[in-house]
């Protein structure tokens, strides 16, 4: 493969670089700081480079990297096992900081398998590298152009607040005029009296729907608001009003985005987008990051399910805790969770030996 070394102001500048140069396939080599920014050194796929730059709708599934695909149905499989050996000895201490990160075991394996040729110092860096990469995000044609959305997610993720906060930076920048928002949870109690005094504090109406029906027509009244936002119920999969929430959304067309909290552990994320995902979701949006230890079961279901982050909440401020989303970033913030944590546990034993000599 022939490398490349691609400059960028910053991470995130750098690697839109390397997707356009190098297509989506690209495999990052190295990273490193430079006086003017951040350099990265990478390298175009056999494939990619055949077919030139590229934008691919969705990334290949990280739990099934190309090279190991290609490897078992070669009949290389002692060959693909061999590897994956010289790759653990090769770079543990990237595994043991990926770990950190709280990312999924499939997608840690595949981060590594990417930068099994790098030394083992860099290893790590070239591994987040590789995670913004793969990360996909796109939140900003929602807030320009506006749409028919309705937010999906378990009870308490934060989903009545979130719209609130979408609501308002909408109303601020196109007008208030152009905002509304639809309440179709008729299952918890005080779900209309929430949203409604969002909508007063934002200067927006607010409408309660019961049934396919209702909500079909209250959208055609609104067809001239360029956004309006669809609050949801909060149920489970499993619950029969799971089913009638779904025929509901399927048959008025909305784009559906669901929430997924970062406080929340990997098991029910999964959960939660297996659900959802029959759904043909448009995007998800991270809440309560402010509450989070660690960012990578988020990042990981993001990133298995090829599902693209529009935006992240991090407070209850409104409309103030809210941002788009940021792939380098966000891989940026899951690292300095996991030095945090990691600073914690080596103290801790210092201090409860302190405490004991007390």
């Amino acid at each position: 493969m022939k490398t490349r070394r691609i400059q960028g102001t910053d991470i995130q500048a750098a690697l839109r670089e390397v997707r356009r140069s190098l297509g989506a396939d690209a495999v990052i080599m190295s990273t490193r700081e430079t006086a003017e920014g951040i350099e990265i050194v990478a390298a175009a796929t056999p494939r990619a480079a055949l077919a030139g730059p590229r934008r691919r709708a969705a990334p290949a599934p990280v739990c099934a990297p190309p090279a190991a695909v290609s490897a078992v149905r070669g009949g290389g499989f002692a060959t693909l096992v061999a590897g994956i050996a010289r790759r653990a000895e090769a770079a543990p201490d990237a595994a043991a900081e990926l770990d950190r990160l709280g990312l999924s075991g499939d997608v840690r394996d595949a981060l590594l398998a990417e930068v099994a040729a790098l030394a083992p110092e860099r290893a790590f860096d070239g591994a987040c590298a590789a995670l913004a990469l793969r990360l996909r995000v796109e939140g900003a044609a929602l807030m320009r152009e506006g749409g028919r959305v309705a937010v999906l997610g378990g009870t308490g993720v934060g989903k009545t607040t979130t719209i609130a906060k979408l609501a308002a930076h909408f109303a601020r920048r196109h007008g208030a005029q152009q905002v509304a928002l639809i309440n179709a949870d008729q299952y918890r109690i005080g779900a209309s009296d929430q949203l409604r005094r969002f909508a007063r504090l934002i200067g927006v109406p607010a409408y309660d729907v019961n049934g396919a029906d209702e909500l079909t027509a209250t959208l055609a009244k609104l067809r001239a608001r360029r956004l309006v936002l669809v609050d949801t119920a909060g149920i489970a999969h499993g619950d029969v009003r799971f089913a009638e929430q779904s025929v509901l959304l399927r048959r008025t067309g909305l784009e559906c985005y669901v929430a997924l909290s970062l406080n929340t552990q990997s098991a029910v994320l999964a959960r939660s987008v297996r659900a959802f995902s029959t759904l043909a979701l448009r995007g998800c949006i991270l809440t309560k990051e402010d509450e989070a230890m660690s960012l990578g079961a988020g990042l990981s279901m993001a990133v298995r399910h090829a599902l693209p982050v529009s935006f992240v909440t991090n407070g209850p401020g409104i409309p103030a805790d809210i941002r788009l989303a940021d792939a380098a970033k966000l891989v940026a913030r899951a690292r300095k969770l996991a030095q945090l944590a990691h600073a914690e546990d080596a103290a801790a034993p210092a201090a409860a030996g302190a405490q004991g000599a007390r």
